[in-house]
């Protein structure tokens, strides 16, 4: 799952993912779901992903992709990482620090020098990559209350303590 769009292809390619890098690890990042699923929606994707036209068809599909992710956490626990996009804006090292060492690899703080891209980015995330690490997209939701009052009230139950 990316920090911005909520891609379900991706999630369902697993276990070919499994099968052709078998000692492969999966970051899983994780977002608030009331933020995530605006984002994917203010994207204003492409007629055919019609899951990310309506902010409440949008919730479907953010709560069929945590189902499908408990599914693979049961299966494949070990190889899934789970990385809080939130937490790692709030605290950049220790959230990467924790990342890179999970699969014991070693840290070093230059991971956090991160490059700006200059070339050509054709994600939905083109924008961002160009920018340094910011806070923005954490807490969006809460500018929306109203709008996103049905949605949260569809996700209560995936909804951090206290954000029900």
């Amino acid at each position: 799952m990316s920090t911005s769009a909520v891609n379900l292809v991706l999630v369902a390619a697993r276990a070919r993912f499994a099968a052709l890098l078998p000692d492969a690890l999966i970051v899983h990042t994780t977002h608030d779901p009331l933020d995530n699923c605006l984002s994917v929606y203010f994207l204003h994707l492409d007629q055919r992903m019609s899951y990310a036209l309506d902010l409440m068809d949008t919730g479907h599909f953010y709560r069929q992709y945590r189902r499908l992710m408990a599914h693979w956490k049961r299966l494949f626990a070990a190889d899934i990482i789970d990385f809080d996009y939130d937490r790692f804006v709030r605290a950049p090292e220790a959230s990467a620090r924790a990342l890179f060492t999970a699969p014991g690899l070693e840290w070093d703080p230059q991971f956090l020098e991160l490059p700006r891209a200059a070339g050509a980015v054709k994600t939905a995330s083109v924008w961002q990559v160009r920018e340094p690490l910011y806070r923005r997209a954490s807490g969006r939701a809460r500018h929306y209350s109203q709008e996103v009052a049905p949605l949260r009230a569809y996700l209560s139950d995936l909804l951090p303590a206290g954000e029900e």
